[in-house]
Formats: structure tokens, C-alpha cells, sequence
């Protein structure tokens, strides 16, 4: 017969953990499935709002938005003779006609040879590729200003040029420029 003091405690078993009363071997699993189920419901999560997002923005873009009611002051309410609700109809506006906009004549040839431009001083206003040069003419042509085109740093770039410029048509022509919002440089050939 074996006698216990009163300080022993019982013997337990190293294959059990005292709180839960399960091997660590299945509370390893326990947490692992729990980790597991955890990262599968955020993927899922993830994945479902990314393609709600889109969804939901296209039908936001393609809802009809009625235009605003005027608002009137409560005075005005309260002392307006009373009249039965109307339904109103919304009217869709009418598409803007856009005119393309006209060619504006020039005075001088658009493009510029290196023997015209030899030993003479311009602004240069950007260095783009062909593509975008009828853009880029007409937003200067609009705003005053007579660009021309020269040979680029590349074969797919061009320049463009404001000028010949020489005296005191350089600075004013640099400020003007710079009141429109475009920056310049002075280039002489």
C-alpha cells in the first residue's frame, strides 16, 4: 500500500495537459484548423469584395441621377396656398455638340528645317513624340502663341518651337508664355 504526504500531488499523465484534458498532439491540430479555417474565410473575403467593387461602381456609373429638387425656405412652405403632389418627370439634357475645331490659318509653315532655324534663337516649349504634336499645336495655337516643329532628340520626337525670336520679343514672348502656363527655354541653333 503506498501513503501519500500531504504535500504529493497526484500523479498525472505526460500525455494529457492538466487545463483541457487533451493529448498536445490534437491541441497542435486544434489551433492549426483554427489558423487554417481563419485564413480561408480572409482569401474568401478578399476575393468576393474585389469583384463586388467593381460591380458596384459600374452600377453607381450607370444609374440615372435625378436632378435636385429647389429648396424653399419653411416660411415660404407654410404660407403657400396647398396643392396635390405632381409628379414630375425628369428630362435627360441634350447632347453637347461639339464642333471640331476650325484650322487655324498660319502665316508660316508648321515645320522647320535645320537650315532655316541655323543661327537663330527660339523658345523651346517641349520636346514630344510625333503622335501628340496636332494636340500640343492646337492648345498653343489657342492661346496665342504660333509654334513650329523641329527635328527631336530622338527619330520619334520632335520640338516644339516658338520663334525666330530676337531682342526684346524673347523675354516678353518667355512671359507670355509663362502667364499661360507653359514653361520655355531659350535654344539657338
Amino acid at each position: 500500500m503506498t501513503t501519500q504526504t500531504a504535500n504529493s500531488t497526484p500523479e498525472m499523465s505526460t500525455s494529457e495537459d492538466p487545463l483541457v484534458g487533451l493529448s498536445p498532439q490534437m491541441l497542435a491540430c486544434l489551433l492549426m484548423g483554427t489558423i487554417l479555417f481563419g485564413v480561408v474565410v480572409s482569401g474568401a473575403y478578399i476575393v468576393t469584395r474585389r469583384a463586388v467593387e467593381p460591380a458596384a461602381a459600374a452600377a453607381a456609373a450607370a444609374a440615372p441621377v435625378a436632378p435636385a429638387a429647389p429648396i424653399q425656405p419653411a416660411s415660404a412652405l407654410a404660407a403657400a396656398p396647398s396643392v396635390a403632389a405632381v409628379p414630375v418627370q425628369a428630362v435627360a439634357p441634350a447632347p453637347a455638340v461639339i464642333q471640331p475645331p476650325q484650322p487655324q490659318p498660319q502665316a508660316q509653315s508648321l515645320t522647320i528645317t535645320a537650315a532655316e532655324a541655323s543661327g537663330k534663337t527660339f523658345l523651346q516649349v517641349g520636346a514630344i513624340e510625333r503622335a501628340a504634336i496636332p494636340g500640343f499645336v492646337q492648345e498653343l495655337a489657342a492661346k496665342g502663341f504660333s509654334p513650329r516643329v523641329a527635328e527631336g532628340p530622338t527619330a520619334d520626337s520632335v520640338r516644339i518651337l516658338i520663334g525666330p525670336l530676337s531682342g526684346t520679343a524673347l523675354p516678353e514672348t518667355a512671359a507670355r508664355l509663362a502667364a499661360a502656363g507653359v514653361v520655355s527655354f531659350p535654344k539657338t541653333y
